[in-house]
């Protein structure tokens, strides 16, 4: 089974050196549009500006004042947190043909970009969806983080059908 493949350790330590790029996700809010990156509340010091009215006087550089005798403003990197949702189609035409197991290649990936998805510490969450004769079903799993949780989405792939 392919899917079973996707938890063997040998196939994880693989993928380790593989990346998500949602970098962009990370600077830029849905509805939101900017020009360069946006500044926010973050811990990492970015750089500095001149004072304007009105700007919050906790981000205002003492030290720079003392030297320069002029009132700056320390801007942070917004650090924004990327959920990603994998979604795994569980509709009856997965199961056909037979042969090509489709499914089970769709599972296999679901878990593969979920554990990729989680070297950065992102939130992660496989949501499978299907028709059925009463309407869409979804069955999200719960987001997981850390790597340590990866094992998590097992049960969820081998319950599916």
């Amino acid at each position: 089974m392919l899917e079973a493949r996707a938890f063997e350790p040998d196939f994880l330590r693989r993928l380790d050196r593989l990346v998500l790029g949602v970098r962009r996700a990370r600077t830029v809010r849905a509805g939101q549009r900017t020009i360069g990156r946006v500044q926010g509340l973050g811990i990492e010091p970015e750089n500095f500006r001149e004072y304007a009215e009105g700007d919050d006087l906790r981000f205002l550089d003492w030290n720079a004042f003392a030297r320069l005798d002029d009132l700056l403003i320390r801007t942070y990197r917004a650090e924004r947190q990327v959920e990603i949702t994998v979604m795994l189609d569980t509709s009856a035409s997965m199961a056909l043909p037979e042969r090509d197991d489709k499914f089970g290649l769709a599972r296999a990936l679901a878990a593969t970009f979920a554990y990729i998805g989680m070297a950065e510490n992102d939130a992660v969450r496989i949501v499978s969806f299907g028709s059925r004769r009463d309407g869409v079903k979804l069955q999200p799993t719960p987001f997981y983080r850390r790597r340590e949780q990866y094992q998590a989405f097992k049960p969820f792939l081998d319950e599916l059908r």
